[in-house]
C-alpha cells in the first residue's frame, strides 16, 4: 500500500517571485495544484462455503477443504477477461467440506490477492484576497481524475457456479467525480 500527496503553489502573484505587480498579480496569483496518489497491491482473498448441516442454521458460513499439495494459485496467474472466462484462482484445489465439520482452507489464501488498485485525485485551487480580511476561494476537485477502472474480485463462494471466476466485470471503485466550490471568508 502506498499513499503519496503533493501540493504546489504556482510562483505568481503578490509575495511571489513572478508577476507580482499591479492588477495582473490578482489574476495569475493564488493558484495551487494538489494530487493524492494511492496504490493498493490487492487484499488477500477469502474463500467461503455454505454448509447448513454444520450448526443447524440455514446461513452458516464456513470454508471448504483444501487438497494437500495443490496450490490455489491459477497456473499462469490470475486472469480477468471481458467475456467472463478468466480463471482467477485454481478452483480444483478445493473440495466440499463433509457434513458436521468445518473446512481446513485458511482464512485468506496465501498466494491469491484481489486485483491491484490505483487511483489519482487532484485539485486546482485559486485564492484571491479581496481586502485585508476578505478571501475568495475557488476549488475544482477531481476524484479518480484519470477515470481508472478497478474491477471487483472473483466469486469466492464454493457453492456458486462461477466459483474462481470473475462472474461479472463490475467496477469496484467510483468513476470520475468532479466537485466545484466557491467560498467567501470574512
Amino acid at each position: 500500500m502506498l499513499r503519496w500527496s503533493t501540493r504546489y503553489e504556482l510562483p505568481f502573484g503578490g509575495q511571489k517571485p513572478f508577476l507580482n505587480q499591479g492588477f495582473i498579480k490578482h489574476v495569475v496569483g493564488g493558484w495551487a495544484l494538489s494530487t493524492i496518489y494511492q496504490l493498493d497491491t490487492g487484499r488477500p482473498l477469502a474463500v467461503s462455503y455454505t454448509n447448513v448441516a454444520n450448526s443447524g442454521s440455514s446461513s452458516t458460513l464456513s470454508r471448504p477443504n483444501m487438497i494437500p499439495g495443490v496450490s490455489a494459485k491459477a497456473s499462469g496467474g490470475s486472469q480477468i477477461k471481458l467475456d467472463g472466462t478468466g480463471v482467477y484462482f485454481n478452483k480444483a484445489a478445493f473440495v466440499a467440506t463433509p457434513t458436521y465439520s468445518y473446512g481446513n482452507a485458511p482464512r485468506y489464501l496465501p498466494d491469491v490477492n484481489l486485483p491491484t488498485a490505483w487511483n489519482l485525485d487532484s485539485l486546482v485551487e485559486k485564492n484571491t484576497r479581496i481586502a485585508e480580511r476578505y478571501l475568495l476561494s475557488f476549488r475544482a476537485e477531481f476524484f479518480n481524475t484519470l477515470n481508472n477502472v478497478t474491477f471487483g474480485g472473483p466469486t469466492t463462494s464454493f457453492t456458486s457456479s462461477s466459483f474462481g471466476k470473475e462472474a461479472t466485470l463490475n467496477q469496484a471503485n467510483t468513476p470520475r467525480n468532479i466537485q466545484l466550490s466557491l467560498r467567501f471568508t470574512f
